[in-house]
C-alpha cells in the first residue's frame, strides 16, 4: 500500500491488498487546478457519483475519518422482487 507522503512523478494505479485500487495522479498533473475544497462539519454526509475524481488528504487528527459506501439503481433496472 503507498504511503501517501510519497513523492508521485508519474499518474499510476495503486493496488489494494483486499482487491480493487485507486488512480493517483502526479503532483504536477494539472487536474490539481481543478480541485475544490468541500469542508463539512462533524456530523455531515457528502455524495457524489463514483465516476467523479475525488480524495481527501490524509487524517492528521487522532478521531476516526468513517466512509460508507452506497449503490443506487432505478427501480426499471431490478427485478420486481428486489424493487
Amino acid at each position: 500500500v503507498e504511503d501517501n507522503h510519497e513523492e508521485q512523478t508519474a499518474s499510476h494505479v495503486v493496488e489494494r491488498r483486499q482487491g480493487g485500487g485507486s488512480y493517483k495522479f502526479a503532483l504536477d498533473d494539472p487536474i490539481y487546478e481543478l480541485a475544490h475544497r468541500v469542508p463539512l462539519r462533524e456530523g455531515s454526509l457528502l455524495l457524489w457519483d463514483q465516476r467523479t475524481v475525488h480524495g481527501s488528504q490524509p487524517n492528521a487528527s487522532a478521531r476516526w475519518r468513517v466512509a460508507q459506501f452506497l449503490r443506487a439503481f432505478r427501480s426499471e433496472h431490478m427485478t420486481a422482487a428486489r424493487a
